[in-house]
């Protein structure tokens, strides 16, 4: 009977222990995502201007002619992190996750805890198509677009396209929510504070002001599958598939994420629970997935005045949209 008593006792306290422990799995995570988001006010103050998402090094002349090498929001804030020497490691002339030197694969390979959320599981990626092996995931990620794809309809696209792997598409096209029509374009109002190729912003460009625009939030990282290769790069921080959001859906959204295809037509997840990627059209730059996380009921987010909150899953849609626009001019209200 003494057992009895015991084993119901245990049942009982079980689902309580794993909330404790998961209430102290998300405030870690918060952590995390205040000290990237105060390295991002830091690298504000230095440089006069938020870091560019993504950015080549032959931006400056169009990429005409065309010079390997992209940097990203991340790596560009890591000295602000007490992370300057991993950051030394990542040769400049690197891009898209092709590590070009030994260093540089050895960056990639490395954990990050500051970009990691301790409620997920991190598994390494694995792939033969861009050589990527045994490169990190974590989970933080910077907002790319209130509506829309990760490029901006009006972004310069000569770099884009003159990349050699593969950057075909138009970010004009109408499949790209942000678009309403291609001719006159025609755009929903609200641009986010991370963009690529270089966009640079400054403060006094989020117009919507710094306590009301997001910047950060989390991806769930993909998963292995059984045949030990693995396409979803979701979470993958050396590389911009994995290390940006869009909040075109709201946060865990049952709904695949989606990228400019065509093939593969999906890209399915090895994580439970994980929505795949399915090709949608729009050219390599039509990606567009949901801030995602591990723990129950939302996610948590970090805005440009540096503030963490919790968001809920059930966040209203153009409240949703709205924190995401830096100028937008509308106002998210309560939430």
């Amino acid at each position: 009977m003494v057992i009895g008593i015991i084993a119901i006792l245990v049942g009982l306290l079980a689902p309580a222990i794993q909330n404790a422990r998961e209430s102290g799995r998300r405030i870690s995570c918060a952590h995390n995502m205040r000290q990237v988001a105060t390295a991002i006010q830091l690298y504000h103050s230095s440089a006069r201007q938020f870091p560019s998402g993504m950015s080549w090094r032959a931006e400056a002349s169009g990429c005409q002619p065309f010079e390997p090498g992209t940097t990203y929001w991340n790596v560009r804030i890591m000295p602000h992190l007490e992370m300057g020497t991993l950051a030394a490691m990542i040769n400049p002339a690197s891009s898209n996750g092709q590590a070009i030197d030994d260093k540089t694969r050895q960056a990639y390979q490395t954990v990050v805890p500051a970009f990691r959320c301790p409620s997920d599981t991190h598994g390494t990626v694995t792939t033969g198509v861009f050589d990527w092996r045994g490169y990190t995931r974590a989970n933080i990620a910077a907002c790319f677009s209130p509506h829309g794809f990760i490029v901006e309809p009006e972004a310069d696209l000569r770099c884009l396209t003159a990349d050699p792997q593969g950057c075909s598409g138009g970010s004009l096209t109408t499949i790209n929510p942000t678009v309403l029509s291609q001719s006159p374009l025609n755009t929903k109002p609200g641009r986010a504070i991370f963009n690529m190729p270089g966009r640079k912003r400054k403060e006094k460009d989020v117009t919507d002001g710094l306590s009301a625009t997001l910047m950060l939030s989390e991806v769930i990282s993909g998963g292995s599958l059984n045949n030990g290769q693995d396409h979803d790069c979701r979470g993958s921080w050396w590389v911009h598939f994995g290390l940006m959001f869009t909040n075109w859906k709201t946060p865990n959204t049952p709904d695949p994420d989606v990228w400019g295809g065509p093939s593969p037509a999906v890209i399915p997840s090895g994580k439970p629970g994980l929505p795949p990627i399915v090709a949608r059209g729009g050219g390599w730059h039509g990606y567009m997935a949901a801030a995602r996380s591990m723990h129950p009921g939302g996610v948590n987010a970090s805005f440009a005045d540096g503030a963490t909150r919790f968001v809920s899953d059930n966040i209203d849609s153009d409240a949703w949209t709205a924190i995401g626009s830096m100028d937008g001019q509308d106002r998210a209200g309560e939430w």
